[in-house]
């Protein structure tokens, strides 16, 4: 796959407007697991247009681990539903309560539920891409990196599908445990030690070093004022990924910090959610 490094500075991307607020039904409060969590269940944001083969667009958190939930994508996927894609926005359990391996495991399952349930909500099971900002970048990142029959994440879960999404949209995602100083503690939150002596479980659950060259499209989004996740941190893992000839496009929004992906306020925070449909309008349509 011919690589494609795009750097968006000021570029407007023109296409259909979004519709009405009526154009959108929303389903919230879905259990995806055989879990009794409340953490463990999807907001769906369905085109209110029927249809059938539509591409669909998973949604997951950030909040270091240990805090966020589903309801803050609202206001994306409710964009992105509107443009016809069929979405889902999934929480799944907190550090320090449940380990790395139990979060993975529930973004499994989310996106294995999701592709289990798509001919029943108009959808392609082969056409799922994945958003997610901060931790939420990180797993989502991480689960285009686990291949099937991986039992990262697997937990006997009985996975249905392979859970690699066709395309991913990361907002200032975390890449790379073993060179991120400016998050501690999460990592001792997550691994329960230091990289010193758990050097295996930093390296396996970092995307950045998990990259062998059958990653779906890929697009980072940073703002210009984030200090705790900047671009700078992504630049290994895209260079792992276009030595591999994996497509990888790069877009930077003006003023914004950490996680200004969530709202639609701003005419930049207006402009990402262009951004992440037009990605989404080349790779899943």
């Amino acid at each position: 796959m011919k690589t494609f490094l795009l750097l968006l500075l000021s570029s407007v991307y023109s296409f259909a407007a979004a519709g009405p607020a009526d154009s959108v039904i929303r389903k919230p409060d879905i259990p995806y697991s055989n879990l009794d969590s409340a953490r463990t269940r999807l907001d769906l944001y369905l085109p209110a247009a029927p249809g059938i083969s539509r591409p669909g667009v998973l949604l997951v958190h950030g909040g270091g681990w240990l805090g966020g939930d589903r309801s803050q994508w609202a206001a994306l996927a409710s964009f992105l539903a509107k443009m016809g894609f069929v979405c889902a926005s999934a929480g799944y359990r907190l550090s320090p309560e449940h380990s790395l391996e139990e979060i993975v495991a529930d973004v499994r399952q989310a996106m294995d539920w999701f592709k289990s349930h798509a001919v029943e909500y108009g959808m392609d099971s082969r056409r799922v891409g994945a958003v997610g900002s901060s931790a939420g970048g990180h797993l989502v990142a991480l689960l285009a990196t686990i291949q099937p029959g991986d039992r990262l994440g697997d937990n006997d879960n009985r996975l249905q599908f392979d859970t690699r999404p066709a395309a991913m949209a990361c907002y200032n995602p975390v890449l790379d445990f073993l060179d991120e100083p400016l998050i501690w503690p999460h990592q001792l939150l997550l691994f329960h030690g230091m990289p010193e002596t758990l050097s295996e479980d930093y390296h396996k659950f970092s995307p950045a070093r998990r990259v062998t060259g059958v990653e779906p499209p890929f697009l980072f989004l940073y703002g210009d004022r984030d200090i705790l996740t900047p671009e700078q941190k992504s630049r290994a893992m895209l260079t792992r990924l276009a030595a591999y000839g994996t497509s990888v496009e790069v877009a930077f929004f003006h003023r914004m910090e950490h996680g200004f992906g969530y709202r639609l306020e701003s005419p930049e925070q207006q402009r990402a959610a262009r951004v992440v449909a037009e990605f989404f309008e080349r790779w899943l349509r």
